[in-house]
C-alpha cells in the first residue's frame, strides 16, 4: 500500500505541478474571495457561538480580492426550528445592526494578500435581549448578501443529566451512539412537556444533522426523561482526516510535498477510504480548524495561504454519485468549490482547496443524487469520539416566541452500555 501511495505521488507531481503552481487568483469566483470565516465565542476552543445574553463573541473573515471592500451585518431572530420568529427587531434587539464592519486589518508578509475583517458583539451599538436562534447575515456594500452563519443565545434555567450509550438495536450496534438525557427546570414546572418544551439535538456542531421531533419517554416529579429511545441514535462515522500546515515550507506526517511558488502547494499525501480498515482512535476536532503559524505573531495577518492538494483513492466511479471534501474550513457545505474530480489515469479522485495556513480536520463526503452518505466513505463505528450539543427550548402560555433555557455539550469518549435511568 505504501507503494501504491508512492507512485500516485509522484503522478501527482507530474501530472499537475506546472499546470497548477501558476494558478491565478483571479480566476477564482467572488463567492470565493471570502476566506478562513471564524465565528466562535472568545472564551471557547470551538467555532460555534453560544453564549450567556451579555457574553461576547466574534466572528472574523478575510477578503483576498486585494480591494478594500466593506462589509455590513444584520442580525435576525429564530424559533427553535430556524423559522423566522414572530418578534419584532426592536424586541430582541437593542441598538442598530446594519452597520459597517470597521475592524480591518491588511495582510502582512505574506505571499496571498488579503483584509481580515472581525466583528465582537455585543458591542456599543448593539446589545440582545432575548434567548433563542440567531443568525448574523454579512452583506456588501450593494446589500448583497455574503455569507451567513448561525449562533444562539442561553439563560441555562435547567439541569441536564446526559449520557451516551452504544446502541442496543441489534441493527446499529457496532455503528451507531444512542443519546439518553433528563432535562430539570430549576425553580419553574413545566405543565405540558410535550407542547412546551422543544428538544433539537445535533453532532459536533454540525446543523446538517439535527434529530428533533423529540417526544419525552415518561415524567415523574418534574424530571423529564428522554431515555430507551431508537429514534435517539446516530451513525458513529470515524475520525477525521487531518494535515498540519502551520510552517508551511515543510512535509510532514501527512504532507508529501510543498511547491513554493508564486503561491504555496501543499500535496497531502493519498487517502485511503476508512472503512476498509478497523476502527482506529485518531485525535481529531471533530471536523474543525484552527489557524496558526510559524512565521508570525498574528495569525489573524500573518498567517500565509496555500493551494491543499486533496486526493482519495477510489477505482469505483459512478455518474450519477459526487465526493466533497467536508469540514468546518467550508461550514459543512456541499459545493463546486470542494466538489472532486475523478482522475482515470490514477483512480483517484481529486480537488485543491486555497486554505490559510493551520490545523484542519476534513472527511469525503459521497452525494448520490439527492441523497448524502456521510460515512459511505469513512465507515461508522460505535467507539469514535463525537460530541453532542443538546438545545433545551421553552415556550410558556401567553409567549409569542421559544426561549432557548438549556445547552448540553457531551462527549462519546467514555462511552458505556448502561441505561441512563438505571
Amino acid at each position: 500500500m505504501n507503494v501504491r501511495v508512492f507512485l500516485v505521488f509522484i503522478l501527482n507531481i507530474f501530472f499537475h505541478e506546472n499546470s497548477l503552481c501558476n494558478v491565478k487568483l483571479d480566476s477564482l469566483t467572488n463567492h470565493n474571495l471570502i476566506k478562513s470565516i471564524i465565528f466562535k465565542n472568545i472564551d471557547q476552543n470551538y467555532q460555534f457561538p453560544i453564549i450567556n445574553i451579555n457574553e461576547k463573541f466574534f466572528l472574523s473573515f478575510d477578503d483576498i480580492s486585494n480591494q478594500d471592500n466593506d462589509y455590513y451585518y444584520k442580525i435576525y431572530h429564530y424559533d427553535y426550528n430556524w423559522k423566522k420568529s414572530k418578534l419584532f427587531k426592536n424586541e430582541y434587539l437593542h441598538g442598530f445592526d446594519n452597520q459597517r464592519i470597521t475592524q480591518v486589518k491588511s495582510s502582512f508578509g505574506t505571499k496571498q494578500t488579503y483584509n481580515n475583517y472581525k466583528l465582537e458583539l455585543p458591542n456599543d451599538e448593539l446589545k440582545f435581549l432575548k434567548t433563542g436562534n440567531y443568525k448574523i447575515k454579512i452583506f456588501d456594500i450593494d446589500d448583497k448578501l455574503i455569507f451567513e452563519r448561525k449562533f444562539l443565545i442561553v439563560d441555562q434555567k435547567i439541569k441536564i443529566n446526559s449520557k451516551i450509550n452504544r446502541s442496543s438495536n441489534i441493527n446499529n450496534i457496532g455503528t451507531h451512539q444512542r443519546i439518553n438525557f433528563i432535562i430539570e427546570p430549576i425553580d419553574f414546572f413545566i405543565r405540558d412537556p410535550e407542547n412546551e418544551i422543544k428538544i433539537l439535538i445535533i453532532q459536533n456542531f454540525q446543523w446538517d444533522n439535527i434529530m428533533d421531533d423529540i417526544s419525552p419517554t415518561f415524567n415523574i416529579n418534574n424530571q423529564i426523561h428522554y431515555v430507551n429511545s431508537n429514534l435517539l441514535e446516530f451513525e458513529g462515522g470515524n475520525e477525521y482526516y487531518n494535515f498540519d500546515n502551520k510552517d508551511i515550507r515543510v512535509e510532514n506526517q501527512n504532507i508529501s510535498y510543498v511547491s513554493n511558488d508564486e503561491k504555496y502547494h501543499t500535496y497531502l499525501y493519498t487517502n485511503i477510504e476508512k472503512k476498509l480498515y478497523p476502527y482506529t482512535f485518531d485525535q481529531d476536532i471533530n471536523g474543525d480548524f484552527k489557524i496558526s503559524t510559524t512565521l508570525g505573531d498574528d495569525t489573524e495577518i500573518e498567517a500565509d495561504y496555500s493551494f491543499v492538494h486533496f486526493s482519495l483513492a477510489r477505482t469505483k466511479y459512478n455518474v450519477n454519485e459526487s465526493i466533497y471534501v467536508y469540514g468546518n474550513f467550508n461550514n459543512y457545505e456541499l459545493s463546486e468549490e470542494n466538489l472532486m474530480k475523478f482522475n482515470p489515469s490514477l483512480d483517484l479522485f481529486e480537488k485543491r482547496i486555497l486554505l490559510k495556513q493551520g490545523f484542519y480536520n476534513y472527511k469525503y463526503i459521497l452525494k448520490k443524487n439527492d441523497s448524502i452518505k456521510k460515512n459511505l466513505i469513512s465507515g461508522s463505528h460505535y467507539r469514535t469520539e463525537n460530541s453532542y450539543q443538546i438545545f433545551v427550548y421553552y415556550k410558556s402560555a401567553g409567549s409569542n416566541f421559544f426561549s432557548l433555557i438549556g445547552f448540553d455539550n457531551l462527549n462519546s469518549f467514555n462511552i458505556n452500555n448502561s441505561n441512563l435511568s438505571q
